[in-house]
């Protein structure tokens, strides 16, 4: 489907060269505004070059996860089919002390069971893209993620 002629000097997005301009310098201005609130959380991959059509801002933002208390208790509940041997390390690199968790059948045998406290998650990560349409047009595109949540 198509979406009408485009404007003379409008380049792809039916974008003219006057509305790129504007996106470019709000798309600067937002950069900005983030360094200095988010200081070193935030780290710029690439910085739009207004001579190059298809460049783009792109940023990781590392989000901070606070813990409600200085340790929380995690039940971590597997398949009685899990290899719990390799299971067990992942679960060591999030306690407190240096000890792995012991896993116990439960008393169906069906599952695994292990309980241990956590003091510390490590950040959530937020991948951020900014098409050169944005804002007047499109939307950022990003990603999430983190490493106690994959899977």
């Amino acid at each position: 489907m198509s979406g009408g002629p485009e404007e003379p000097g409008s380049v792809g997005g039916n974008v003219s060269m006057e509305k790129q301009q504007e996106n470019f310098e709000e798309q600067n201005d937002e950069i900005l505004a983030l360094e200095s609130i988010l200081e070193q959380n935030l780290s710029l991959r690439s910085r739009h070059q207004e001579e190059q059509e298809d460049s783009r801002f792109s940023f990781q933002v590392a989000v901070p996860v606070d813990l409600p208390r200085e340790q929380l208790e995690v039940q971590l509940w597997l398949p009685g089919d899990s290899n719990v041997k390799e299971a067990e390390p992942a679960a060591a690199c999030t306690t407190a002390s240096a000890s792995r968790p012991e896993f116990n059948r439960s008393i169906s045998g069906r599952r695994w069971h292990a309980s241990f406290d956590i003091s510390h998650l490590p950040p959530l990560t937020l991948d951020l893209t900014l098409p050169p349409t944005y804002p007047s047009q499109a939307p950022p595109s990003f990603v999430i993620s983190c490493l106690w949540l994959d899977g």
